[in-house]
């Protein structure tokens, strides 16, 4: 009788190439145990259909394509992103998030549209790198600050520009709800945007 813990390792053991793909993305390299070995010699990239022998080789990828894992709501059909700041909820407190929806309502959108990201879970995230995934043609941040995302310093509550981005930059949610003025400024300005 086979022992269960070998029934179990054979069960785990694929060939599958495009499996065994997911699992060595990266360079491998041969280290000799001898001290006294002289240097491994580099050698020429080998094209497998040159050679057919090498079919059933996995070929070492030049690069990683890794596709970041961002946590958001909405589907960003109309390619709006919503920056928000808060360690203890999804989005804000009831209040901040109650906010939040009615000036994504307010400027005639619906939460489809959007793509609302919580940068506390996303620390480190550069503009840039937002600006590749999502695409956006209006970045909302509520509670971040441009230079955070390494921008330069943007004055709040207007409309900015960042190459083909529009930007504005705000207080956090719940600091906004209860500054009447600062609310009062935001919404002047989100009255002056145009979205395709």
């Amino acid at each position: 009788m086979i022992p269960p813990k070998k029934i179990l390792m054979a069960a785990q053991l694929t060939s599958n190439i495009e499996a065994l793909r997911l699992f060595f993305t990266e360079d491998i390299y041969l280290i000799s145990n001898d001290v006294n070995a002289a240097p491994p010699v580099v050698q020429e990239t080998v094209n497998i259909e040159e050679r057919p022998e090498l079919n059933n080789v996995i070929p070492v990828k030049e690069t990683s394509t890794l596709v970041p894992n961002y946590r958001f709501l909405g589907e960003n059909a109309r390619k709006v992103l919503i920056l928000v700041n808060d360690a203890n909820n999804p989005v804000s407190s009831e209040v901040g998030t109650a906010l939040l929806w009615k000036i994504v309502t307010a400027i005639k959108l619906t939460p489809k549209d959007c793509a609302v990201l919580n940068y506390q879970h996303h620390q480190g995230v550069s503009f840039d790198e937002l600006t590749a995934y999502f695409q956006p043609q209006l970045l909302l941040s509520f509670g971040i600050a441009p230079g955070t995302m390494g921008l330069p310093q943007q004055q709040t509550e207007l409309i900015g520009q960042q190459g083909s981005v529009k930007t504005i930059f705000s207080s956090e949610l719940d600091a906004l709800e209860v500054d009447i003025p600062i609310k009062k400024a935001l919404w002047k300005n989100l009255q002056q945007l145009t979205l395709s």
